[in-house]
């Protein structure tokens, strides 16, 4: 993950020397031009072309949305680094620490997600096309700039559409994939915790051991909370910025639905383009269902561990006459304590409701959307 992280200039590796070294400075330098030229790129066509066009709102502010913030995600992972390989070597210790590993299978899987996603999306774009939409695609995307021999068209447009979309799509699967799997990880780690600390409530010896439980439990709460506490001041704000690209796009699937539906006759020429906006809003309707889940599966975790801590405490005021008040007291305070919830930077937070909810109101506002921009479609 640190490596593919690199390759699209976010620098996490451990390696300080490699940290600092020339080459990867020039790497990294190099990557932030290509992430700009490509968003001033965006952008400009969106002014010059896509201002005046048929399109509805939603559908051209989610394609250059997809672009601004992509460019964003890249610049907030940047400014992050050193937060992100942190992250990255606390949880390692916790894992050591605790003795709850990941599995390999699971990171080779996020891997393959990460790199099979920006493909796929690539070629449902540019399959099966002919020359002269290769060549509208390629104006369009450069800005008249570029010159290409005729017939070379569609395998030029094929590079260009696969670059945008490892440009866009990669990092962002990346971030999905990394804060899925830690959230995994933590809930692990949590349910973990919890069944070994009603385990010991149960156990024969629990009165002359209560003491040094409660101490040890509270040690292993402090790095755990520490490391929850890490993640969302670090993950928090790209998160953010993936679901509410993920919304969009969602919305923009649910509008270019409707209006396939209604089989205007303009849209038989880019049938191809509203089924690759149909992959794209699917695979950000997953990305946001995994994401909620997996930030959720904390609270509800968290929550668990909240009840494990609440019987730890009546056995140790039922079974322990030489109480250690001021452990039994720390203890107190962490029962106190809310549960845990992730949040995407403040702005909602991630529990079980938090998904129903959401999905409700991106059909709502899809459904809103869409008359507004049927009603633009049929006058124009």
């Amino acid at each position: 993950m640190r490596k593919l992280a690199f390759v699209f200039g976010v620098n996490i590796r451990r390696n300080t020397e490699e940290h600092n070294s020339k080459l990867s400075l020039c790497y990294q330098i190099s990557v932030a031009l290509l992430h700009t030229i490509f968003v001033v790129i965006s952008i400009i066509t969106f002014i010059k072309k896509d201002i005046f066009t048929h399109e509805s709102l939603i559908g051209k502010l989610s394609r250059k949305l997809t672009d601004v913030l992509a460019f964003t995600l890249w610049c907030v992972l940047a400014s992050k680094q050193k937060k992100l390989s942190n992250l990255f070597n606390d949880i390692h210790k916790l894992s050591i620490n605790l003795k709850a590993n990941l599995k390999i299978i699971t990171i080779n899987i996020g891997v393959i997600v990460i790199i099979i996603v920006p493909i796929i999306i690539g070629l449902v774009f540019t399959i099966d096309l002919n020359e002269t939409g290769c060549k509208l695609f390629i104006d369009y995307g450069t800005l008249e700039f570029v010159k290409i021999p005729d017939g070379h068209y569609c395998k030029a447009l094929v590079v260009f559409v696969m670059f945008g979309c490892f440009l866009t799509y990669t990092l962002r699967m990346l971030v999905v994939v990394i804060y899925v799997i830690i959230c995994l990880f933590l809930r692990k780690i949590l349910n973990k915790q919890s069944n070994e600390i009603l385990k010991a409530t149960k156990s024969n010896n629990f009165a002359t051991s209560s003491i040094g439980i409660c101490t040890s439990y509270l040690t292993t709460y402090e790095s755990i909370f520490d490391t929850l506490k890490e993640l969302e001041n670090t993950m928090s704000l790209p998160v953010f910025l993936i679901q509410i690209c993920d919304i969009f796009a969602i919305f923009n699937g649910f509008i270019w639905l409707q209006i396939y539906s209604k089989n205007y006759l303009y849209l038989k020429d880019v049938k191809r383009y509203a089924f690759g906006i149909y992959i794209v809003s699917a695979v950000c309707f997953v990305s946001f269902l995994c994401v909620s889940l997996a930030a959720s599966s904390i609270h509800e975790a968290s929550k668990n561990y909240k009840d494990a801590q609440e019987k730890l405490l009546k056995h140790i005021l039922a079974y322990n006459q030489d109480v250690d008040f001021k452990a039994l007291f720390s203890l107190f305070i962490t029962h106190q304590s809310p549960p845990f919830t992730l949040s995407a930077w403040g702005f909602f937070y991630f529990t079980k409701g938090l998904v129903l909810s959401a999905i409700g109101s991106a059909l709502t506002y899809s459904l809103l959307m869409i008359q507004i921009d049927t009603s633009v479609i049929l006058r124009n």
